[in-house]
């Protein structure tokens, strides 16, 4: 979880408890994304970033993208693997990589 570079949350608490914490405001900013994806009428696509192209390795996807699969599966306690396997091959602009023979 990132936290404000400015006030830290231990810093906000002593300043007031009336201030949001960054996991407060994570909280409520996943409850506000879950409620408009709840209310759209229709079809709606999620992705995300498979490959870090920087660092040439794999990426994951957030909890958020996990969350949407164990709704649509009906699979309560699926886990990142099985959503892998739900998603099948990565789809995008760049070709996979094969190994290079030696």
């Amino acid at each position: 979880m990132l936290q404000d570079p400015v006030i830290l949350d231990r810093e906000r608490k002593e300043l007031s408890p009336a201030l949001v914490l960054s996991s407060e405001l994570l909280e409520e900013n996943l409850y506000t994304l879950a409620r408009v994806l709840g209310s759209i009428e229709g079809r709606v696509t999620l992705s995300y970033s498979c490959r870090d192209l920087q660092e040439d390795r794999e990426r994951f996807p957030s909890s958020l993208l996990l969350g949407a699969y164990r709704l649509i599966s009906g699979n309560r306690t699926g886990d990142y693997s099985d959503l892998k396997c739900f998603l099948g091959e990565p789809a995008g602009l760049c070709r996979r990589r094969e190994p290079s023979a030696q």
